[in-house]
């Protein structure tokens, strides 16, 4: 996988994930997916919490075949040009009516997080996001989130280095998974360094189980669309796989 590439996974996972997985342990590789082979294991990390979530990711064979798999450490993080868990320097935002998210997506990933892990998959032009962490901010943390996404329609960013993008939230829904769960809509318009324009939808669900929190988020690298079925099937599979390993 190419530097271009690998830093663009890394930074699409970090736009997905919006800060919940801030605090990941070290360690870990690049796998690639293979269909036949169930016994393929998203990376972990080297502490024993973040190794007890990555038990609950969902494993390399639940995506396409010859798909790349990255774990979500800070040493990635770190290649990606964005500092883990923070806004990078010069960074302008206009939040808007979305201000309330954000705020409310940090809170979650400082407050009473023991521990996390997460993955980045890019399987052709489409970048997934799966995210697991655990600790007693779980408790409301998908009921808060899913109110203040209620107001929130438009977000802006400009990165240095890294371009400019627009997000507009669309439609929220409340899928029957686990204690709460909510799932939204969105399109991302960005502006590339060279100036390159480009739209891509987005789907970014949260699932609570207990003292944990799920997050999965899908976009499209290159322009298209998503399959919303399919996504809600990948959830389904995500939230079965974490609580049957995690208990």
């Amino acid at each position: 996988m190419g530097r271009r590439s690998r830093r663009g996974a890394v930074l699409a996972a970090g736009l997905l994930a919006g800060g919940v997985l801030a605090g990941c342990g070290q360690g870990g590789g690049i796998q690639e997916a293979a269909a036949p082979d169930p016994a393929v294991d998203p990376a972990a990390a080297t502490s024993a919490p973040a190794v007890d979530l990555a038990e609950g990711l969902l494993p390399a064979s639940a995506f396409a075949p010859g798909a790349t798999v990255l774990p979500l450490t800070e040493e990635l993080l770190r290649s990606s040009g964005l500092p883990a868990g923070g806004v990078p320097p010069g960074t302008e935002l206009d939040l808007g009516d979305c201000a309330a998210l954000l705020t409310q997506l940090q809170a979650a990933a400082a407050a009473g997080v023991d521990a996390a892990a997460g993955q980045a998959v890019l399987e052709g032009a489409q970048a997934t996001v799966q995210g697991l962490v655990a600790g007693s901010a779980a408790g409301d943390a998908v009921a808060t989130v899913t109110g203040a996404l209620e107001g929130c329609r438009t977000a802006s960013a400009s990165v240095p280095e890294h371009g400019a993008a627009t997000v507009t939230v669309g439609e929220v829904r409340r899928p029957d998974l686990g204690d709460a769960a909510v799932e939204v809509a969105a399109t991302v318009d960005a502006t590339a360094p060279d100036g390159r324009q480009v739209t891509a939808p987005v789907l970014v669900a949260f699932v609570q189980d207990g003292d944990r929190v799920m997050s999965l988020a899908t976009t499209v690298l290159e322009g298209g669309a998503l399959d919303e079925q399919a996504f809600a099937g990948r959830l389904a599979e995500a939230y079965r796989v974490q609580d049957e390993a995690l208990g």
